[in-house]
């Protein structure tokens, strides 16, 4: 797993900001953001989350979210 936006700026755990990455990926990244072009696949991803869950957990988890702490 890593941190889309970098522990560094968000300072969260939450699974909004959470992604799957191998280690050589996870590790070359380290503390700087994402190439721009995965920003959409993350929004898509989360959308997909809040849209379908069905568990507390998830919901509560997503409460803070919103669309433009990934953007800007």
């Amino acid at each position: 797993m890593d941190h889309f936006i970098p522990w560094s700026f968000v300072k969260d755990d939450k699974i909004w900001n959470l992604v799957i990455s191998c280690r050589k990926c996870n590790n070359s990244k380290r503390d700087k953001l994402a190439p721009e072009r995965f920003i959409k696949e993350l929004q898509h991803q989360n959308l997909m989350i809040k849209k379908n869950n069905q568990y507390d957990l998830v919901r509560k988890e997503f409460e803070s979210y919103n669309d433009n702490k990934i953007k800007d």
